[in-house]
């Protein structure tokens, strides 16, 4: 464990923190203002973020020590900002998804929890490093208490919940999950013509998949569905512990503070209220970061678990290279490997084989066949808004072939360790999701929340105590 100690970090170093918490507060207040949805003043901010972050990658972390108390200070004038224009009472306000007699209640509760998160910062810049991370618990506890309240007064509206719901019914009764058909609750009259979902797949008011996410997904959301009959108790707890987990990285200055990001983003209430499933794989990126500092022998299981909660985890199985154990050598590589695709088979593999067929038509094919959206958040959506009507929208394809200079890259310039490894998750994400065909709020969550994964892995990793020297957290 990091003994509690205060901090200092290379010049290089806290550079990066900087760039990275600054890009992901601009994320989660672009994604709070858009609600995740096509918004050309989104797009443009969406520029900046992605400059902040590929200028992160290529500043080394190395240089002359010096205090980061100055950053702390920045993020909560940034949080007091995002609040403010995310919570405004007029324009885009996101409490009007709520009634108006839960306004006070939320409101409340953020103040409550703000004022834990400035106590803690001060607290950090004071060396009481761990009544900070005992109040960013308390933080956390605030908040899932206010959503599981929300959530026990709100009608569900979207799909996903009707997804979780039926599927773990099936499961639980001994069917097969990805061998089911869901309700169309966007079938437009009868007509099996929602935009949502491909024609191929809608027939007689019915969809024609099963479970739409990997079987770890269906594992980790499971209790939640069978003890209170919502699974949105269960993705809530997820989100909120990442943000504890977070916090007890380091106990520095920086991973407060991304903690105290990953709280307050006003968005996050959207993807609770929604039943989307990125929480989970937002907590496994952050137990990534964890077992990377605290638990070394656990990393690869780790990230075996992390690339086995959705299909997109394959754009980021070059940055495994990133993260192997060092010095390299074959036989160390071939065991670090082995665990990750070994613990990815163990948790996916027996549901998957139950019924291949189904698993891969409710897995893989519908992701392959599913619509462009004009109304993404992205800039194949804005490039496909400008073409003549009738046109063929831009190919998918076009992420792929973005990925590779961009993958290449990052292997080059990253450090050889979890920040790097984070920084990577980050970097892939966000340029796969601004060229994609559907990229929405959940998607963008994730990426938003792997920026302050990465600020706080680098802090970790290269922090100078006076305590503690070296650099915890390499691989090997």
């Amino acid at each position: 464990m990091v003994r509690i100690a205060k901090v200092q970090l290379p010049k290089g170093t806290a550079d990066v923190c900087a760039l990275l918490l600054l890009a992901s507060l601009l994320y989660f207040l672009l994604l709070s203002v858009s609600i995740g949805d096509y918004n050309f003043a989104a797009l443009v901010a969406a520029i900046v973020v992605i400059a902040l972050t590929f200028t992160a990658v290529l500043i080394r972390p190395r240089g002359t020590p010096k205090r980061f108390g100055w950053i702390g200070v920045a993020v909560l004038i940034a949080l007091i900002v995002q609040s403010a224009i995310a919570w405004r009472p007029s324009g885009v306000n996101l409490l009007r998804f709520w009634s108006s007699g839960e306004q006070a209640l939320i409101g409340l509760t953020l103040m409550g929890v703000a004022g834990t998160i400035i106590i803690g910062l001060v607290l950090t810049r004071s060396g009481w490093q761990r009544m900070a991370v005992g109040l960013i618990a308390l933080a956390a506890v605030s908040q899932f208490s206010v959503a599981a309240y929300l959530i026990g007064k709100s009608e569900p509206e979207i799909d996903v919940w009707y997804f979780h719901h039926e599927a773990i019914t099936a499961f639980s009764k001994g069917t097969n999950p990805y061998a089911i058909t869901f309700t169309n609750m966007h079938n437009n009259n009868g007509r099996d013509d929602s935009p949502l979902y491909s024609r191929e797949v809608q027939k007689d008011g019915r969809l024609l998949f099963g479970y739409p996410y990997p079987p770890l997904s269906l594992l980790m959301t499971w209790p939640s569905e069978m003890l209170l009959q919502d699974a949105r108790y269960g993705l809530t707890a997820c989100y909120l512990l990442a943000a504890v987990l977070l916090a007890t990285l380091n106990r520095g200055g920086v991973s407060i503070a991304a903690a105290a990001v990953l709280l307050l983003a006003p968005c996050a209430w959207l993807v609770f209220r929604d039943a989307w499933t990125e929480p989970q794989i937002i907590l496994a990126m952050a137990f990534v970061a964890w077992c990377a500092i605290q638990k070394p022998a656990w990393l690869a299981a780790a990230i075996g678990l992390f690339l086995s909660l959705k299909q997109y985890s394959v754009v980021f199985l070059p940055l495994l290279w990133i993260i192997l154990p060092r010095p390299l050598t074959l036989k160390s590589s071939a065991t670090f490997l082995a665990i990750v695709f070994g613990t990815m088979a163990l948790v996916s593999l027996p549901l998957a084989l139950w019924d291949w067929a189904a698993f891969w038509r409710s897995n893989v094919y519908i992701q392959m066949i599913q619509p462009f959206r004009y109304d993404s958040l992205s800039f194949l959506a804005l490039y496909a808004r400008t073409l003549p009507a009738g046109s063929p929208p831009p190919s998918p394809i076009i992420a792929a072939i973005v990925l590779l200079p961009v993958g290449a890259l990052l292997i080059w310039r990253l450090p050889r360790n979890i920040a790097g490894f984070a920084l990577g998750v980050a970097v892939t994400m966000i340029v796969f999701l601004f060229l994609n065909r559907q990229a929405f709020l959940n998607y963008h969550i994730f990426a938003a929340s792997a920026l302050v994964i990465a600020a706080a892995s680098f802090e970790a990793v290269y922090a100078e105590s006076c305590s503690s020297p070296g650099t915890p957290g390499e691989a090997g």
